[in-house]
């Protein structure tokens, strides 16, 4: 009888790991939604209630490409039956971004799902074409392939695919979390002048590269003020008459 009984057990834990191994092979991976804080271009996503949370698989953080990230991103996502999923940047509006900053809204999101932060949840690795930029990628043999969650497909973020490829800027701290950059558009950019209290720098205020000036105080306690034109002009003769004098004179 005890011999039977063994004999079943063994049976039942071999069909328990062909059904493991068919699962894996079928594509079929544990993820959990990231529990610790994200930012995206300085704004911190809600992973407890988005239906498409960041998450995490083999401990590399995944993110969503869907709609409005991929807006936000300032990235372009191709998609066909036959060519699969394309992933790229285009040409941009200026060095940094496709809008001016100013112009640019928010990130939309919609709080309407409950998110474990401590249940796994059951992903697909993506079994369809990907190309990053050009490149065909192998997802049956990257160490982190694209995923499939909710019928959207998650990119992993390795230094290959966001920061290499997708030129995406990527911070990590234990305190604040992760932090990604990207299709940040410049506003300031050079000092043009400094006096006791400020630097008075060269911005761009909207469509058209239109030259503006801000002033910014040197204690960084208070927000950037914008000059208008006369205040400006008066800055820029400051700054000329200083130049002429540090020419001439030379300056300690």
């Amino acid at each position: 009888m005890k011999r039977i009984f063994l004999t079943w057990l063994s049976a039942l834990l071999m069909l328990s790991m062909l059904t493991s191994t068919a699962k894996a092979e079928g594509g079929t991976v544990q993820v959990r939604i990231a529990g610790f804080p994200v930012k995206v271009n300085g704004q911190i996503i809600n992973n407890k209630q988005v239906a498409y949370p960041f998450i995490v698989y083999k401990d590399i953080t995944y993110v969503p490409l869907n709609w409005d990230l991929i807006q936000e991103f300032e990235l372009d996502v191709d998609w066909s039956e036959q060519e699969g999923l394309k992933v790229y940047r285009t040409c941009c509006a200026t060095s940094y971004g496709k809008y001016p900053a100013l112009e640019k809204s928010g990130l939309t999101q919609n709080p309407t799902t409950t998110n474990s932060l401590t249940s796994s949840y059951s992903a697909k690795v993506a079994s369809y074409p990907i190309q990053i930029w050009g490149h065909q990628i192998d997802n049956g043999q990257e160490p982190y392939p694209f995923l499939e969650f909710r019928n959207v497909t998650y990119m992993p973020l390795t230094w290959k695919f966001a920061h290499i490829a997708l030129m995406m800027d990527l911070q990590w701290s234990s305190e604040e979390g992760l932090a990604i950059w990207s299709g940040q558009d410049a506003v300031m950019q050079q000092i043009v002048y400094d006096d006791a209290e400020a630097l008075y720098i060269d911005a761009d205020r909207g469509t058209g590269g239109m030259l503006a000036m801000l002033k910014v105080d040197k204690t960084f306690q208070t927000h950037p003020v914008w000059l208008d034109p006369p205040q400006a002009d008066a800055i820029r003769v400051k700054a000329k008459q200083a130049a002429e004098t540090q020419a001439s004179e030379g300056k300690a």
